[in-house]
């Protein structure tokens, strides 16, 4: 009865403390992947063929890779 109560009462503060926890870890994730993005774009136009021969070079070797299996 009342030990149930409490219990479902701690198990719903725990959940909207996690659920609070997992909202901060989700913006803070999508703040880094924003800079992320920010960053690989700058890159890529201030060196478009080195991110070409970059991009060849990791598709190559995921080639070779895929085929060895």
């Amino acid at each position: 009865g009342d030990q149930a109560d409490e219990l479902r009462g701690q198990i719903h503060e725990s959940l909207l403390k996690a659920r609070e926890t997992l909202k901060l870890t989700e913006e803070s994730l999508r703040e880094r992947g924003k800079a992320a993005v920010v960053a690989t774009e700058d890159y890529v136009q201030s060196n478009p063929w080195q991110s070409v021969g970059i991009a060849a070079g990791v598709g190559f070797l995921l080639g070779l890779l895929a085929t060895r299996r």
